[in-house]
């Protein structure tokens, strides 16, 4: 079996639909998100850390399949999703923020057939068991993980009490794990405090799939924004 591992952040503004008022950062991030999402097709795990996740990952599965952005105001963004991911444990609720938006950025590509979402816990617990669940299932095609980084960045930050000096040193790390294929436990410790989201599902994919081979990293709205892609794990 062969798995095409990719990172994309989990923000609305990846998806062509939403107005981005022509912000340049916007526009590299969505060319860079295009760019490894290219090859993504066939079945296709999502993975962001969810609330409903408390010690170990879970499928999401809304009690109609159908996933949306209308908490964010985009009611016109959905996506279905597939409710039953062999050997989890299936939470029927509608997926958090960032795991809907990655439902959707997938959802909407032409050679993808299905979608499973499953949410990880913030705390990085269960990752090990995330790790063997994904590598020993069948009929995966990709992974698609969540790749928000520190959102302490800039001068009118998300998450203010970060620190700049701190989010920045904090995404450092996390970039140069994630290209040496290796995300310490301190990192993962960390992630919460440093408001980087998207930390646990990295290491999920990191423990799959090893080093990245194409690894970007920038901020947009105050928020580090990390876009990898690893090298088709046979």
């Amino acid at each position: 079996m062969t798995v095409l591992v990719v990172a994309i952040p989990s923000t609305a503004l990846v998806l062509p639909s939403v107005r981005t008022g022509g912000d340049a950062s916007i526009h590299a991030m969505r060319d860079e998100v295009e760019r490894v999402l290219a090859d993504v097709a066939g079945v296709v795990v999502v993975m962001a850390a969810d609330p409903a996740a408390d010690d170990a990952a879970v499928g999401l599965y809304p009690p109609d399949g159908v996933v949306h952005l209308g908490g964010l105001g985009l009611p016109e963004a959905t996506t279905r999703v597939d409710g039953a991911p062999r050997g989890l444990p299936v939470v029927e609720a509608h997926p958090g923020a960032d795991l809907a938006v990655l439902a959707c950025a997938v959802g909407r590509l032409e050679a993808v057939r299905s979608v499973i979402a499953v949410g990880v816990p913030a705390s990085g617990a269960g990752v090990a068991e995330a790790v063997e669940w994904l590598a020993g299932v069948d009929g995966v095609d990709a992974l698609v993980v969540a790749g928000d980084l520190s959102a302490g960045h800039g001068p009118k930050p998300p998450r203010p009490s970060v620190g700049e000096q701190r989010a920045a040193a904090h995404d450092h790390a996390v970039v140069a794990g994630v290209r040496a294929g290796v995300l310490e436990p301190e990192l993962v410790a960390d992630a919460e405090a440093t408001a980087a989201r998207g930390v646990p599902a990295l290491t999920v994919a990191v423990g799959l799939a090893g080093p990245a081979e194409r690894v970007t990293h920038q901020v947009v709205d105050g928020v580090g924004s990390l876009i990898a892609r690893w090298p088709d794990r046979a």
